[in-house]
């Protein structure tokens, strides 16, 4: 049990009940690894290690799906303990990775780790100097028809940098929106009317560097990773809160868009579970191709 490191944002009490996990990569520096064990970061050669990080229901929803009510924080019914968590992970990430009905929904946000726990900037800025990253984050946008807000805080910030990733049958649109917004915005195009996601990633390591990629949603992101066997560790926020739904109040589940078949179902290997109060904080691994 860690009482509290109040030095690295971390108020409230943290138990590691399942850890211990090792791995040949780059070790998760003290002392953080003190608090929520070791988190060694493998090298994938020609594509990013991809991390995934979402909160749940107790029923498996990520959403309340409402107009004010989009993003997860409701889940959280106001612990520090997963806006803390999610910090560490990007401090950790070259590149954050939504999709554009992420991005929509949450058009405020600014994917960075002091924007979900400011009183915690200057311990996640000094956890990316001493892992040697930028202290610019990019946001890696997957978008299917580049119909996106030129308003969101994302392009309105000049220092901001977008790699948009959309396909050849929108490339000219995404350019033209890129060409309107005062944040430097990059498009890459792959596949006519799907990405193509595995020459996404590798895209991403050989131009742009990215070899630790944290991908935030939405859920049918998440399976369209999965399908494409891109995905190595699934970092899971289980909040106690229980949802609902019904055929007119749809809330979203971890994974949507794609129904796999016993034979195709991926299937995760549990490797670390801590808890804070009646939350549980799961990190699972996939058999990755």
């Amino acid at each position: 049990m860690v009482a509290a490191a109040p030095e690295l944002g971390l108020n409230d009490p943290w138990e590691t009940l399942v850890g211990g996990f090792r791995e040949a990569g780059d070790a998760l520096p003290e002392p953080w690894q003190s608090v929520i064990g070791p988190w060694d970061i493998p090298d994938r050669g020609d594509r990013p290690y991809v991390y995934m990080n979402f909160m749940i229901s107790r029923d498996g929803r990520v959403s309340f799906n409402e107009p004010d009510n989009f993003s997860p924080a409701p889940i959280a019914l106001g612990k520090s303990h997963d806006p803390w968590l999610m910090g560490v992970l990007r401090a950790r990430a070259d590149a954050v990775m939504v999709g554009d009905g992420t991005l929509k929904a949450n058009s405020d946000h600014i994917w960075r780790s002091e924007f979900v726990l400011p009183h915690a900037a200057d311990a996640f800025a000094d956890l990316r100097r001493a892992e040697n990253l930028p202290e610019t984050v990019p946001l890696v946008l997957l978008s299917y028809d580049a119909d996106l807000p030129e308003d969101a805080a994302q392009f309105a910030d000049p220092a901001a940098h977008t790699i948009l990733v959309t396909t050849l049958a929108v490339a000219d649109r995404a350019r033209e929106f890129a060409d309107r917004v005062p944040a430097q915005v990059d498009v890459r195009a792959f596949g006519e009317t799907a990405v193509d996601l595995a020459a996404m990633m590798r895209m991403l390591r050989s131009e742009f560097g990215i070899r630790r990629l944290l991908c935030e949603g939405g859920p049918r992101v998440y399976a369209s990773l999965l399908a494409a066997h891109l995905v190595d560790d699934e970092f899971l926020t289980l909040s106690p809160i229980v949802l609902g739904g019904t055929a007119t109040a749809l809330r979203p589940s971890l994974v949507e868009g794609i129904a796999f078949g016993p034979d195709t179902a991926p299937v995760s290997h549990l490797l670390t579970v801590a808890r804070s109060g009646d939350f549980l904080f799961l990190r699972s691994r996939y058999a990755v191709s």
